[in-house]
């Protein structure tokens, strides 16, 4: 008998392999999971920290605001008292 020079392979469960193409879908606890679920899991994470980095920005600059109008009032209110000294000396 002839031994063949074709390699010969088993069939292997592509599933069990990671990174290897499925067609079966993933299910965790059950649930049916979308092929994209991780991509668009992703894409959510980053558009929650471009919101949560907008916020901390207007917050700031809020902030900054609040504080150049304190500053202003409190030289509102100096500026008759520097004009009495001033004017007395």
């Amino acid at each position: 008998m002839k031994k063949s020079s074709t390699l010969q392979f088993r069939s292997l469960d592509m599933t069990s392999i990671p990174g290897s193409p499925s067609n079966i879908t993933p299910t965790t606890n059950d649930i049916q999971m979308d092929m994209d679920s991780d991509s668009e899991a992703q894409q959510v994470a980053l558009e929650l920290t471009q919101a949560q980095e907008q916020v901390h920005t207007t917050n700031k600059a809020q902030e900054r605001h609040q504080e150049e109008q304190k500053r202003r009032e409190e030289e509102e209110e100096e500026a008759p008292q520097v004009a009495v000294m001033e004017a007395a000396t």
